[in-house]
This record gives C-alpha cells, sequence and structure tokens, in this order.
C-alpha cells in the first residue's frame, strides 16, 4: 500500500521527473528523483493544489516515471538508476 506522511512542508520539488493526475482527479502524484520520493497532492474545489504528504522509502529512489491503473487502484513507480519497478497499492482517504 502507498504510505503516504502527510506534511505541511511546501518547498519548491527538486527533480520532479514525472506527473500523473488520478482518475477521480482528486490526487496528483509527482515522482521526486532527486528526493527519491513521491508527492501527492490533493485537488482542492478551484483547481488549486495543496501538499497531501510524502511517500518515502527504498522503492522510490531515484524514481522517474509513475504510471496509474486505469481505475486508480494501482501506482506503478519506475526507477531507471536502481532498475526497478514498484507496484502500490492505492487507497481512497477521507480528511
Amino acid at each position: 500500500m502507498l504510505a503516504v506522511t502527510e506534511s505541511s512542508d511546501d518547498e519548491p520539488l527538486r527533480g520532479a521527473a514525472g506527473v500523473k493526475l488520478s482518475p477521480d482527479d482528486r490526487f496528483v502524484f509527482v515522482a521526486v528523483r532527486k528526493e527519491s520520493r513521491i508527492a501527492v497532492y490533493e485537488r482542492n474545489a478551484d483547481g488549486t493544489l495543496a501538499l497531501f504528504g510524502y511517500a518515502t522509502g527504498p522503492e522510490v529512489a531515484f524514481v522517474n516515471d509513475l504510471v496509474l491503473s486505469a481505475d486508480g487502484s494501482r501506482l506503478y513507480a519506475a526507477s531507471s538508476h536502481a532498475g526497478t519497478l514498484s507496484v502500490w497499492a492505492v487507497r481512497p482517504c477521507h480528511r
């Protein structure tokens, strides 16, 4: 499961490499290559983004691209540096 740690850190992302929008248009996932993490943003009603949190760990080291399954239940993270493809279960969340 994609475990996201909530954060209020709004520093610019260094090395954003891949961006994907969830099928329900609620969340934006960003591969942050230089920081070895995936940033997750929640879309507000007016279309602006609010940082929801970050997914970190060895599975996302130098991640350079993301793909979401058509139903949004799986997030695939590719790292050409590590030569890995990680698969994450994405579960709906409510604040």
